[in-house]
């Protein structure tokens, strides 16, 4: 494992997303924090490395919420590829039809349900995020509209 090149990973992974349009760039902090729902401070010492911050639950984190295109792993560990290849030869990719389904082992089905229901996990702790989000920009809209009326109604 190497640890001591993760803030170096994480860097290099973030270069990337904002070179792919998938970050703006102009604040990033201020943006991987409201994605990955964390504080701003937190987050930059995440960046800085320390080990109480860039921790592998923040970098699932953030790896699944720019869409998994990032390997946490490589960026943890420092093994494997920056980019996860999602067109690789897996089970659940491999195996569509119900034809080619049912020409399966107990052992391919079991570890094919296995993937699945790991997919279905990551998506749902995506989704979950994506609510946190969605609801704390409804609150932050809520708020402005309310300073603006009481700016309206103070003005009238």
């Amino acid at each position: 494992m190497d640890k001591e090149n993760r803030p170096q990973r994480l860097e290099k992974a973030i270069s990337y997303l904002v070179n792919n349009k998938m970050i703006d760039g102009t604040d990033i902090v201020k943006e991987i924090s409201e994605k990955v729902d964390r504080h701003p401070n937190n987050v930059r010492s995440a960046l800085r490395g320390e080990e109480r911050y860039l921790t592998y639950k923040f970098i699932k984190s953030f790896c699944m919420i720019f869409g998994g295109v990032i390997s946490p792993d490589w960026i943890w560990e420092g093994s494997g590829e920056m980019l996860n290849n999602r067109t690789s030869d897996t089970m659940t990719e491999k195996y569509v039809s119900e034809e080619s389904l049912s020409m399966l082992s107990r052992e391919e089905l079991i570890e094919l349900v296995k993937q699945l229901m790991a997919l279905h996990s990551e998506q749902t702790a995506m989704y979950q995020m994506l609510i946190r989000q969605n609801e704390q920009m409804i609150r932050n809209g809520q708020e402005r509209f309310n300073n603006i009326t009481s700016i309206i109604f103070k003005n009238v």
